[in-house]
């Protein structure tokens, strides 16, 4: 019955206003352009994902090895970060050994007796893949995860109270109308003796591979009350852990008496929700779109009472509203001038078949609408942004300087196997390959007496075919779950001097790649004897073929786990979390 009258007061039962929620949103699903959405308890989930009469998905012994076998090809011979890796994160823990890891779990595969679970072996294959702290290098799991996230009824954000990190829940779900676990109540460790709550969201961090310790920081809130199935481990995995319950302590708003609240585990499922990942010259972390797709159902916006909603409503539109927000912006430090803001949420969206055009095209026109009314400095706000197409999110920096832009670098892994794709596609003109660029590498020595990488080749060719459009100052706001493109745009950004980056984090998420899903790598690859075959029952991987280097004053300098650091670091307030635009600009921006 949730927790002790005591605790969260008579005749509250946080269970039973959970499950209430659950049916609210049910009953929001349709307009939610969700029809299909249905909510069922985790440990329901869980119990069917190993029944052979609830999921037709179940691996054989041989689908199994199949799996681990792609897994090592991809790794061993196309993965451009790995001696990057292994030697950067040869003393975390673990360390960064996932062809050791393979070959472990491949003999207990094939040993072990009883065999290994359903649950379990594919929580052994994410942990191959969390360990090299790429998100881009991702396993996904069968059909039955497709589309579905564990979610807890509330969300949680993080300020810098004095050098001590606090945790405050930032919104609650719609009929969940509990009287004191509410929006502002501050998240503190369970029992007395613990340190602080940092301990719990690095639990569920565990399997969430942020490359640097700010990405994982963030990523460890988002899973701490949102989980895509599909690629993400739940705490129901550890035989440890309650797979039906979370038990939470807070202080209520103004008092420093420790409640505690428990919540059933739920997990929502519709078509709507699984996207498949694109192919060349797309870089994104699949996992933290999926969460943000997921807070925008629980969250959506038809139900939230704020005002920078209504000021939205106002607003000019664009014609891609997940992509972009733009409006007027009132800088309190700096009154009489004009500033304009712009939100590119992602640089991927479901309505285009054209990213690399559209969305830039898209950028055009809202800086031009914005131009008039922020003639004293403009605001880019890359936030949060997950990534998407490379091609548009470099081709969107010309239009903010009248520099020309020289765009990032991107190398191959310089293995054997590289070299022997890249002879066939030199070889035969006919071949049509988004290698090609990389053909004269194959005379070059491989790995391990070679470089790591080929040569350096760009993947935008035209990034200044439109030229600039928008004419003033602009400051770009990043944070440590800016990631993949984005944080690719964050470095174009400083490398071609476009102005000054401000953040709240010491650096962005550091995802300098491009990727390709496995099936691509099956279906465009010349035949080298790989032995690169479908995966089974829905499942699937994603791989960082290319490898990104920066530009300029940073010539050579990677993006992967580093990032791109602000020039000016602006700790998160609890203003920011609770503030009315719910922007959290500082306002000294410009």
């Amino acid at each position: 019955m949730g927790t002790s009258a005591a605790a969260q007061g008579p005749g509250v039962d946080s269970l039973a206003l959970t499950r209430h929620a659950w049916n609210v949103l049910v009953g929001d699903g349709p307009g939610l352009g969700l029809p299909d959405l249905s909510v069922v308890p985790l440990a329901d989930f869980l119990k069917a994902a190993e029944d052979p009469a609830g999921n037709s998905d179940l691996l054989t012994v041989q689908e199994r090895e199949l799996i681990l076998d792609q897994a090592e090809i991809m790794i061993r011979d196309l993965y451009p970060h790995l001696p990057f890796k292994q030697q950067d994160f040869k003393d975390a823990v673990p360390p960064a050994d996932p062809l050791g890891l393979l070959t472990r779990l491949r003999k207990r595969v094939q040993t072990s007796t009883p065999m290994l679970g359903e649950l379990d072996f594919h929580l052994e294959v994410l942990k191959v893949f969390a360990s090299v702290r790429d998100p881009h290098t991702a396993y996904a799991l069968p059909q039955l995860f497709h589309g579905a996230i564990a979610f807890l009824p509330f969300r949680v954000g993080f300020h810098d109270a004095h050098g001590k990190r606090k945790y405050i829940v930032t919104a609650v779900m719609r009929g969940f109308d509990h009287p004191h676990f509410q929006p502002g109540v501050e998240l503190v460790a369970s029992t007395r003796g613990a340190l602080d709550f940092t301990q719990q969201v690095d639990g569920a961090a565990m399997l969430s591979p942020g490359a640097n310790a700010a990405a994982q920081h963030l990523r460890g809130i988002l899973r701490l009350t949102l989980r895509p199935l599909a690629t993400a481990g739940t705490g129901g995995w550890h035989r440890t852990v309650n797979a039906e319950t979370a038990t939470f302590a807070y202080f209520p708003p103004g008092s420093a008496e420790r409640h505690l609240i428990s919540f059933p585990w739920g997990v929502m499922r519709a078509t709507g929700l699984h996207q498949d990942l694109p192919g060349q010259a797309f870089s994104t972390s699949r996992d933290v779109s999926a969460s943000h797709h997921g807070a925008n159902v629980l969250y959506n916006r038809r139900h939230r009472n704020n005002k920078a909603n209504a000021a939205a409503v106002a607003a000019p539109a664009s014609l891609f509203p997940d992509v972009f927000e733009f409006r007027s912006l009132v800088v309190n430090a700096q009154p009489g001038k004009q500033f304009g803001y712009v939100a590119i949420k992602s640089f991927s969206t479901a309505n285009s078949a054209d990213l690399s055009n559209d969305l830039p095209n898209e950028f055009q026109r809202i800086l031009k609408i914005l131009q008039p009314n922020a003639q004293d400095g403009l605001v880019v706000d890359i936030r949060s942004n997950p990534g998407g197409d490379i091609v548009a999110a470099e081709s969107m920096l010309q239009m903010l300087t009248a520099k020309p832009i020289t765009p990032a670098n991107f190398h191959l892994a310089n293995t054997e196997t590289t070299q022997k794709i890249l002879k066939i596609i030199a070889d035969d003109a006919l071949i049509s390959s988004g290698l090609r660029a990389w053909a004269a590498d194959h005379e070059c020595a491989p790995l391990p007496h070679g470089n790591p990488l080929t040569s350096g080749q760009p993947l935008t060719a035209a990034p200044n075919a439109i030229g600039q459009i928008y004419q003033g100052p602009v400051v770009l706001m990043v944070d440590a779950l800016t990631y993949s493109a984005a944080d690719i745009f964050a470095g174009g950004f400083c490398d071609n001097n476009i102005g000054k980056i401000v953040g709240p984090d010491p650096s962005t998420g550091g995802g300098g790649a491009s990727v390709w899903p496995h099936s691509d790598l099956v279906a465009r690859l010349p035949g080298t004897g790989l032995n690169l075959q479908t995966l089974p029952k829905g499942t699937a991987m994603s791989l960082a073929i290319l490898r990104s280097t920066r530009v300029g004053a940073n010539l050579g300098k990677p993006i992967e786990d580093i990032g791109v650091h602000p020039d000016v670091v602006h700790p998160r307030t609890l203003e920011d979390l609770i503030s009315s635009d719910g922007s959290g600009l500082p306002g000294n921006l410009i």
